[in-house]
């Protein structure tokens, strides 16, 4: 089973991102703009040496840009690497009904196209990057439905998409039911970037130098976060990041049935998306493997 990424809901163009800048940040207006990429839920355009223009290109995507332009502005400061926390809000317009925002320019490209090699660097960068983030985090902030959540409140859908995928439903079903079987965190909620994965790494000579899309920014616990551990690292280099994160057994469990649910989402929907799809089984091939 492998469906579509979801469409846009938007005809979005070079022209509409001109005239957006033109009538409400018409200091700007004088720069070029040039598509850059997009995801499953916005798109990104080039606005001169060291802008980019972030625009929702389906309507679900709105409340998590809005998540962004409210809180990704408090990490400024506090994190290891900068953060695209956006320097301008747009507004709805008659030319387009949603926000958008302008974020600051990244130098490099993601980790998906370009994989970084796995390494005992890596490891500790990513490492240091996720002690950073995961501190108490404030309250008021909206709880994500899908992120930063025990894996149990995500479980049944999880194990609906295993088994009707065409890969090893009974080792899959195994690994997961030893990640549900993990003791339950205990810790404070802490701040959760929420979908930490190789095409929202940003990478230059060799090292990570931001995460990006924090559209799904919450507060809970760290495990989907970890997740990301089985995406990028190989297993030596994988330990390397668990022992410097101070992570037992259950903490690894819990962020290995993450890994898991990110692996098999990617393998349901990914089937336009070449490099998504080809991670999706490299996650779920990097479970099989340890045998859990």
């Amino acid at each position: 089973m492998s469906a579509d990424s979801p469409q846009a809901e938007v005809d979005l163009t070079e022209d509409l991102i001109r005239r957006l800048i033109a009538t409400q940040a018409p200091h700007l207006a004088e720069r070029p703009v040039s598509f850059l990429a997009e995801g499953w839920d916005n798109a990104q355009y080039r606005l001169g040496a060291d802008l980019v223009v972030r625009v929702p290109r389906r309507q679900k995507a709105v409340a998590l840009l809005e998540n962004e332009q409210r809180w990704l502005p408090r990490l400024v400061g506090a994190l290891p690497l900068p953060v695209p926390a956006p320097v301008f809000h747009g507004k709805p317009s008659p030319g387009f009904r949603w926000p958008w925002s302008i974020v600051p320019f990244i130098e490099g490209r993601d980790a998906l196209t370009h994989p970084l090699p796995s390494s005992p660097r890596l490891a500790h960068q990513i490492a240091h990057f996720f002690t950073a983030l995961h501190v108490p985090a404030p309250p008021g902030m909206d709880k994500n439905p899908f992120r930063g959540v025990p894996l149990q409140e995500r479980a049944d859908n999880l194990l609906t998409v295993i088994r009707q995928s065409s890969l090893q439903a009974d080792a899959l079903e195994r690994a997961l039911a030893n990640a549900l079987a993990a003791d339950p965190y205990q810790g404070p909620a802490v701040w959760v970037h929420g979908d930490p994965h190789p095409g929202n790494i940003i990478a230059h000579q060799g090292r990570i130098v931001s995460f990006i899309d924090w559209g799904d920014i919450t507060s809970g616990e760290p495990s989907s976060d970890l997740g990301l551990l089985w995406m990028v690292l190989n297993a030596n280099d994988r330990a390397v990041a668990i022992d410097q994160l101070g992570m037992d057994e259950h903490a690894v469990s819990r962020a290995r049935g993450w890994a898991l649910n990110f692996g098999m989402m990617l393998v349901a929907n990914s089937a336009d998306r070449p490099a998504y799809l080809a991670l999706g089984h490299r996650i779920v091939e990097t479970i099989l493997a340890e045998g859990v």
